[in-house]
């Protein structure tokens, strides 16, 4: 279940969730150039993916220790 610190790869998860809130944030973007509604129905999952990130970060530091 924890092989990302098992293998010392802890900025992994990191990355691809800061490059997939990029690309929400992109898509966000686009739906809201089609239907104003639709980008508007987006920001929640912008804000719980920002969520889950900084989540992410307070853990690999916390675990930098047992590298």
């Amino acid at each position: 279940m924890f092989q990302i610190f098992k293998w010392g790869l802890r900025g992994t998860a990191f990355v691809e969730m800061a490059a997939m809130l990029g690309m929400i944030t992109w898509t966000t973007y686009e739906f809201y150039q089609v239907d104003q509604l639709a980008g508007h129905l987006m920001v929640p999952y912008i804000m719980w993916v920002t969520f889950a990130l900084r989540l992410n970060y307070s853990i690999w530091k916390r675990n930098e220790s047992y590298s």
